[in-house]
């Protein structure tokens, strides 16, 4: 998706934001009508826009608009910007893929969290399961 304006744009206006443009309608992996706002440009300064009343706006604006709002963030470790976002978020889902973080990044990832609503974990990349429901009665 073309990503010359996006959320970045969006904070960085002075714009009304139900003026901006920039959420582009995709329906290319989904029969449901998705929206996407993409990360748009590398502002100078993230932390400040992420932390901005402007985008407590705009997440209560999509709030209001739509049914399901998902923020894909950057990862927790390293960086504050993951941790703004989900500040303005009702939950959480903390994702790691199995091989690349290490338990204790994912510990340390899960107690930055801790203050905020985190409602479940997904650990992805697994090749070791056969049989799905072999892997989910080990798990119980």
């Amino acid at each position: 998706m073309p990503n010359d304006r996006g959320l970045s744009t969006l904070l960085e206006g002075s714009t009304p934001i139900l003026d901006q443009h920039g959420i582009q309608p995709s329906q290319r992996y989904t029969d449901i009508p998705v929206s996407v706002l993409t990360a748009g440009p590398t502002p100078a300064d993230s932390a400040r826009l992420l932390n901005s009343r402007r985008m407590e706006d705009l997440i209560s604006m999509f709030e209001q608009s739509y049914d399901l709002v998902i923020l894909d963030a950057p990862p927790v470790l390293g960086i504050v910007d993951a941790i703004s976002l989900a500040s303005f978020c009702w939950g959480v889902l903390l994702v790691g893929r199995i091989g690349q973080v290490t338990r204790t990044e994912f510990m340390q990832a899960s107690n930055m969290l801790s203050t905020l609503n985190v409602i479940g974990v997904v650990a992805n990349g697994s090749k070791n399961v056969t049989n799905p429901y072999l892997a989910y009665e080990r798990k119980v």
